[in-house]
């Protein structure tokens, strides 16, 4: 359980990391041009979906271009989740199961 804690906690801290970076980047972008918009591929990418920090668990949503080194925060869940299983298929992210600060889910969602 520490050690499940431990890397969530680090990829949260990517994550936020990752979003700074974005941000300031982005906003020199939009500074020397106004109309420009961060047009990112989802097969160039992977998703952080949920997850806890602090002990409670949260539902935060990022996609991260790994050919352009940004981070882009996508809509959050509806339900905060940790531990959850999540598939792609056929372009759809499929959230399943998990558990959030009330227990364990039972319920699934797509994103």
């Amino acid at each position: 359980q520490i050690e499940r804690d431990l890397k969530w906690m680090k990829i949260k801290e990517m994550t936020a990391v990752a979003r700074k970076y974005y941000e300031e980047k982005h906003s020199k972008e939009k500074e020397e041009n106004p109309t420009a918009e961060l047009h990112l591929d989802a097969k160039d990418s992977f998703f952080l979906i949920g997850g806890s920090y602090e002990k409670s668990s949260i539902a935060d949503m990022d996609m991260y271009c790994t050919s352009q080194n940004v981070i882009k925060s996508l809509k959050p869940m509806n339900c905060p989740r940790s531990y959850a299983s999540v598939v792609e298929l056929n372009g759809g992210i499929y959230v399943f199961g998990g558990e959030n600060d009330s227990g364990l889910l039972d319920s699934g969602m797509t994103v």
